[in-house]
Order: structure tokens, then C-alpha cells, then sequence
């Protein structure tokens, strides 16, 4: 079973700064849960948030390794934990960058397989609420560094 959260926010800034305050893992470590980050292989053009980018995030309790299968500035990032910290596996998530005015909004999903023996109603019900909880938090706290440059 494939569980799905997705979250918007309204950023206010342009579109490009926006894209680049989301995916690039430097403004990851402005927030509090977030020790280090490690370009394991850059992307297309050296970058660390386009195609074909592998990075090693480390946070407070565990890490994720990420791999950046398709990207588009300042349009969307894709991406899929290939380590993470939970014991579930990654089916992928993204990020779509919609300008507004002068301002953005983010629109972030991401999904996970939950294992069979936990697709009980209750049970599967409770992890995506969990989940969407987390990546909410994170997309505020991602809105407030970027704001704040």
C-alpha cells in the first residue's frame, strides 16, 4: 500500500529564489533538525539540486541518502530517499514551484509503501496523518529560512 501526503505553502518570494531556498540542501541546515549535508555526486552542471544528484543528508535522529532522478528550475525537483530512517521504503515524492503574483507557492508531496501486515485502516491512517504532520512542519520551516534569506 502506497500512502501519500502533500502540502502547500505560500512563500513570499519569486519564483527562482523559492526553488533555490527548497531544494538546495544548504538551506536545510538553517533548520533545527538538520547536523550536516554531503554532495555524495553532484547533478547535471555540478549543481547539488538538479538531475542526477546524490546527497547525504544528516539530521538528529538518523539520515537520508537522496537521489535527484528529474529536475527543472525553478520548476519542480523530484526526488526519492534511498536510505531514510524509517523502516518503510521511499516510493518518491516532489516539489512544484508555482509563482503567484510575486510571490510562490510550494506544492510538496511524498509518498512511502507501508508493508502489507500494517495496511490495517487504523494503523495506515495514523502513519500518513504522522507523515503529513512532518513534511507540513518541514515546509513551514523551509518557508520561514527562506523569508528570512
Amino acid at each position: 500500500m502506497i500512502l501519500k501526503s502533500e502540502v502547500e505553502v505560500l512563500v513570499n518570494l519569486p519564483l527562482e529564489a523559492t526553488f533555490d531556498a527548497f531544494t538546495n540542501p544548504q538551506s536545510y541546515l538553517k533548520t533545527p533538525v538538520v547536523r550536516s549535508v554531503n554532495i555524495l555526486k553532484p547533478g547535471i552542471g555540478g549543481a547539488p539540486n538538479t538531475t542526477g544528484a546524490l546527497r547525504e543528508i544528516n539530521l538528529v535522529a538518523g539520515k537520508l541518502v537522496e537521489e535527484i532522478p528529474s529536475a527543472e528550475r525553478p520548476n519542480f525537483m523530484e526526488y526519492c530517499f534511498r536510505e531514510w530512517p524509517v523502516p518503510f521504503k521511499h516510493a518518491g515524492g516532489a516539489m512544484r514551484f508555482y509563482a503567484v503574483g510575486t510571490q510562490t507557492r510550494v506544492v510538496w508531496d511524498s509518498a512511502f509503501e507501508l508493508p502489507g501486515f500494517l495496511s490495517i485502516p487504523f494503523v495506515s491512517d495514523f502513519l500518513n496523518k504522522t507523515y503529513g504532520f512532518s513534511l507540513e512542519t518541514l515546509a513551514k520551516e523551509l518557508k520561514r529560512v527562506a523569508e528570512l534569506g
